[in-house]
């Protein structure tokens, strides 16, 4: 295990080094790599550190023992340095342990009301509560994805996404069903209720993954709007990871939409959920960049890019020409009908995750469903409401439900042509 420690101690040393070393920042994503792999071995370099000095303070109080005058405080140092020695020791053990590789990662946190009425959502409130000030305590950023609210003040269920070094590893235990036995404020006879609540606690982890991008570009001040629908295998079922982004053309118009859709557009461009291009009409140079930069920051891997043609065919022609998969999903009730009941099926089943974009959520109040001879359409309630966000989300999502993870199929024809 000596070797072992010291072999890993010696690799932090090569990671200082090269931190150190200037040419090292020229690679952004090699600094990120090296800062995060020293971040890992830290407590254990610490801990072999500190037991090599609890060692070394041994072996000093042990060289004492001949000297009578010492004899007294060498033993009382040893008994202390054999201490702390099998206290590092024991953690050492626990450092060497193979690291759950999910530990480091953001995570969702779904806290749902469960048995007890009024005093469970009460009870969910307080969960809710008591998990934000413990992440607001150790720095991490919270947001609240959706919540569904009781007029007492009560949570029936809240979805929240917590950011943050360790968020996994110190949140995951959480999972499961939450019980209390209290006097409620409801209850005038002073009896005890029992109360539940279910948190569940979900990694977030999107990194190499696929992702099929839907579009739903502007032909004047409309807004342009991108969804990253990325399919995640958890188990049996399939997570859909949902981010959305919006464009504007310019300030003028963004302060247009603001007065024409009485919506704070401004502040959400301010909150980075929208990007003004500085243009005429939006730059779509501009939101290639902003996709192949996500792509890039997240390592995530094109399976295909999903158009309604409208004011989009010279951009899918380039796009095609430099390899990638384009794909024509026209905006129609034919065309969005499967997948508009399949992106609702998955929501209600609990298997759509977004990061909380407040662009979005305000198209989605904006949306209506159409009906037509058995099949239907997300549409909007009023010309002038905007569901740009949601149109390009669905695009996207009509290819990502057919993703498959590389399960082998079964071919019935070479099964039949065997030797029997």
């Amino acid at each position: 295990m000596t070797d072992k420690l010291r072999g890993i101690e010696q690799r932090y040393g090569e990671i200082e080094a090269r931190l150190a070393a200037n040419e090292t920042y020229e690679d952004p994503d090699l600094v990120s790599r090296l800062n995060k792999e020293q971040r890992e071995l830290e407590p254990l370099v610490t801990a072999y550190r500190s037991w090599c000095k609890a060692e070394e303070d041994l072996r000093g109080a042990e060289a004492l023992l001949s000297d009578p005058d010492f004899k007294d405080l060498a033993q009382e140092e040893m008994a202390k340095a054999r201490e702390e020695l099998e206290r590092l020791e024991q953690l050492i053990r626990e450092l060497l342990l193979p690291r759950d590789p999910n530990d480091d990662k953001n995570v969702i946190v779904e806290i749902r009301a469960g048995v007890g009425g009024e005093e469970s959502a009460l009870f969910a409130h307080s969960l809710t509560r008591m998990y934000t000030m413990y992440a607001e305590k150790r720095g991490w950023k919270v947001e609240v994805n959706s919540v569904s609210e009781t007029e007492l003040g009560g949570v029936k269920d809240i979805s929240l996404t917590i950011s943050g070094d360790g968020a996994y590893s110190r949140l995951k235990f959480e999972s499961g069903v939450h019980r209390v036995q209290r006097v409620p404020e409801t209850e005038s006879g002073g009896r005890i209720h029992t109360s539940t609540a279910t948190v569940a606690v979900l990694p977030i982890d999107i990194t190499g993954r696929p992702v099929y991008v839907g579009f739903d570009m502007s032909a004047k001040i409309d807004l342009t709007s991108i969804t990253f629908v990325i399919p995640v295998l958890d188990g049996e079922r399939v997570i859909y990871w949902i981010h959305s982004h919006s464009f504007v053309p310019n300030r003028a118009k963004l302060r247009e939409r603001t007065s024409k859709d009485k919506a704070p557009y401004d502040l959400w461009e301010r909150q980075g959920y929208i990007t003004c291009t500085d243009s005429e009409i939006v730059d779509q140079s501009a939101v290639m960049a902003y996709v192949l930069e996500y792509v890039r920051v997240h390592n995530l891997k094109i399976v295909s890019l999903c158009f309604d043609p409208a004011n989009a065919s010279k951009l899918m022609m380039d796009l095609d020409k430099e390899g990638y998969d384009v794909q024509e999903v026209y905006q129609s009730v034919k065309s969005l009908n499967e997948a508009t009941q399949g992106f609702r099926e998955q929501v209600y089943a609990g298997n759509v995750r977004y990061e909380r974009n407040p662009v979005l959520n305000f198209s989605m109040a904006n949306a209506v469903v159409r009906s037509s001879g058995g099949l239907i359409k997300i549409d909007k309630d009023k010309a002038r409401k905007r569901i740009d966000p949601v149109d390009s989300t669905l695009c996207g999502f009509k290819l990502a439900m057919y993703h498959t993870f590389g399960r082998k199929t079964f071919d019935l024809q070479k099964w039949a042509a065997q030797d029997w």
